[in-house]
C-alpha cells in the first residue's frame, strides 16, 4: 500500500508516496533539508545551485558507505572461510589425537611403568608380541635397558 506524506524541504511542501512510513518519509526529507541548508548557509548559492551540491554530498555519503559496506563484507567473508579453515584443523587435530590414545588392546596407562621409576617385568614380552604402540615401546625399550644394567 503506498502512503502519502507531505514534506517540508528547504521552505518548499512536497509530498512523497512509497512504501515506506511517514515517520521514515519524514526523516529523509529532514536529512535532505539538512544538507541543502549546510550548503547553503551564507554561500549566496541559488535554491538549485545549494540542492545540486547537497545532493553530491548526499551521493558522496552514499558511496562511501556503500564502498565501506563492502569492505566489511569481504573482511566477514574472510573470517569465515578462516573460521572453516580452522573447524576443518580442528577436526583433523581431534583425529589424530583419537589415533594417538590407547586403544582397549594395549596396557592400560597405569600398568605402563614410569621411566623415573622402573619397575621389573615377570616375564616380559618383546613389544611385537603385545602390540604396544610407540608410546609403550619406547617405555618397554627404556625399562628394558634397566633391566640389562641391572643385572650385569
Amino acid at each position: 500500500m503506498k502512503n502519502k506524506t507531505t514534506v517540508t524541504i528547504f521552505d518548499m511542501d512536497f509530498t512523497l508516496v512509497g512504501e515506506e512510513s511517514a515517520e521514515y518519509a519524514e526523516r529523509v526529507a529532514a536529512h535532505v533539508d539538512a544538507k541543502i541548508r549546510a550548503v547553503s548557509d551564507g554561500s549566496g548559492l541559488s535554491t538549485v545551485a545549494s540542492a545540486i551540491l547537497a545532493a553530491v554530498n548526499i551521493t558522496d555519503e552514499l558511496f562511501r558507505n556503500a564502498d565501506s559496506t563492502e569492505h566489511l563484507r569481504s573482511q566477514l567473508k574472510d573470517y569465515f572461510d578462516e573460521l572453516s579453515r580452522l573447524k576443518d584443523e580442528n577436526y583433523d587435530l581431534k583425529r589424530e589425537l583419537s589415533k594417538l590414545k590407547p586403544s582397549e588392546n594395549r596396557i592400560p596407562e597405569h600398568r605402563i611403568p614410569s621411566s623415573a621409576r622402573p619397575v621389573k617385568l615377570d616375564a616380559p614380552a618383546a613389544p611385537e608380541q603385545n602390540n604396544f604402540g610407540e608410546v609403550e615401546r619406547e617405555v618397554w625399550d627404556e625399562n628394558q635397558e634397566t633391566l640389562d644394567l641391572g643385572e650385569k
